[in-house]
């Protein structure tokens, strides 16, 4: 592997991986002589040797961090299979995930994405709000007002149907009032786009007869929900709607009565503003899924590691280590992933790998080492013939987002941002491509040489569904490339 530059230093990955591995080696090695010791006891006493000059509540810290990390990683998995049994979708799963994150968070600002939201949500009822005032200043006491509410409705919901799914078009209310004039319109970058012309009478009778009343040839008739069956009957010709849409973005339906209602309630002053509920799940998925399955699928776009461990490992003789077996035969490995988290911290901390500077988050270490591990256990299936290709594979990935999301959910609000838009990074991919592919060849040469193959057919697999299922593939290739040949880069995306 050629050296990957920083603007400070250079330095041979393959070295931080050789290091790595003798210390991943070494933990495991030295609990199999100690079982008879609570995992988190022998960790507490192993890392205080290994790191002298840290604290005895420092090292305590760290490993109630790790232990935290791996149960919610754990109830995050759980719950995403629990959905998918249930029929629900990865990605309205994830936008739930995200929702309750989001809220826990204080819609803190760091995060960009939340931040438009949050910002969407408070143009919504600003415009809601100025919609009841005349160009007087007064409250407009009509008693049709009801229609022009109805106007703002479906603009600012649409609108936040496309603030969350992340599109540039925007809903506008035209306010015009001469005759056959649009109502609305969506544009789309600058452009028009669609026009509707709103029609909300008493009964679809009525509102079929005010479509009839004018010339409203290139817009889409905009009712009451509860009448747009009995008007797209009446209107043949004419495209009837219940609401506004474009490419997938929609405002949401309304019924005359809910529309009279919440006129009543402006004129009355008593706005009941709205909130994230407003948001659709499918939109969220769409506007954040998206990013979550590009961060998840990251680590297997990175097939250094695993490729690393085959050339350094597969001519050595290695003892096959049963606390390893054990874990891969077995649905849990709570031990395993907490010595190999030491073990990771300890190189970090020491500077035997730079690719994870000294204070990362043992969240962030813990994330990379559940990946690896559970990923290998996954591989370990497939070689055995346990579970198919497809199914691993399939396994892999809501490993991966479900760790994502346990990652996001267990992040304080002012780091949340970052956990957001990146979560391992190119530099914590090749780590943990490496780490588990150790774990493998820990169980065994043969062990490891197989689970090494299926790993490097797995991340074929996947670059294949992140084609075919990420629009913006090139562009997370583009960072990966940047990520590659900058370790500095790299380790920011990390962090």
């Amino acid at each position: 592997m050629k050296n990957i530059e920083s603007q400070n230093n250079l330095f041979d990955m393959n070295e931080d991986l050789k290091n790595l591995k003798t210390v991943i080696f070494e933990f495991i090695e030295d609990y199999e002589k100690n079982q008879h010791i609570n995992v988190e006891n022998w960790l507490y006493e192993k890392m205080h040797k290994e790191l002298p000059n840290e604290s005895y509540e420092n090292i305590n810290r760290m490993i109630e961090e790790t232990s935290n990390s791996f149960q919610v990683f754990d109830e995050k998995t759980k719950s995403l299979e629990r959905a998918t049994i249930n029929g629900q979708s990865k990605e309205s799963w994830v936008a739930n995930e995200l929702r309750n994150a989001c809220v826990a968070a204080g819609i803190n600002g760091s995060a960009v994405y939340m931040d438009n939201l949050s910002n969407a949500i408070n143009t919504a009822n600003e415009n809601l709000r100025n919609s009841v005032i005349t160009n007087s200043g007064f409250i407009n006491q009509n008693p049709n007002f009801d229609g022009i509410y109805a106007e703002h409705h479906h603009t600012e919901s649409f609108n936040l149907s496309a603030t969350a799914r992340g599109d540039n078009a925007r809903a506008v209310v035209n306010n015009r009032n001469n005759s056959n004039s649009v109502d609305v319109t969506i544009k789309n970058n600058g452009k028009n786009a669609q026009n509707y012309q709103l029609k909300y009478g008493g009964n679809s009778g009525s509102t079929t007869g005010m479509a009839c009343s004018g010339d409203y040839r290139g817009q889409r008739i905009l009712v009451p929900k509860e009448q747009v069956n009995d008007v797209k009957n009446n209107l043949p010709n004419k495209t009837v709607t219940d609401n506004i849409e474009y490419e997938g973005a929609e405002s949401t339906a309304l019924s005359k009565k809910e529309g009279r209602e919440r006129a009543q309630e402006l004129q009355n002053g008593e706005f009941q503003e709205w909130d994230w509920n407003m948001f659709r799940i499918k939109d969220i998925a769409r506007g954040f899924g998206k990013k979550v399955v590009e961060n998840a699928l990251l680590s297997f776009t990175l097939d250094l590691g695993v490729n690393t461990a085959k050339k350094l490992l597969n001519n050595e003789k290695i003892t096959p280590k049963e606390l390893v077996v054990n874990s891969l035969k077995s649905s849990s490995s709570s031990a395993l992933k907490m010595i190999v988290a030491g073990a990771l911290k300890v190189s970090s901390e020491k500077g035997l790998i730079k690719a994870i500077p000294k204070g990362s988050p043992m969240s962030r270490i813990s994330a990379i080492v559940h990946l690896a591990i559970e990923n290998t256990k996954i591989a370990y299936d497939i070689s055995t013939l346990k579970i198919t290709f497809r199914d691993g594979m399939d396994k892999m990935i809501r490993t991966s987002i479900s760790m994502t999301m346990g990652l996001i959910a267990s992040s304080k609000a002012s780091v949340l941002g970052a956990s957001l838009t990146s979560v391992l990074g190119p530099a914590g991919a090749i780590i943990g491509g490496f780490v588990g592919s150790c774990i493998g060849y820990a169980a065994g040469s043969t062990i490891g040489q197989s689970i090494g193959n299926v790993s490097s057919k797995i991340i074929s697999g996947v670059k294949a569904v992140c084609h075919s299922c990420i629009s913006t593939v090139k562009s997370v290739g583009s960072r990966i490339s940047i990520g590659l040949k900058s370790i500095g880069s790299a380790i920011g995306n990390f962090l």
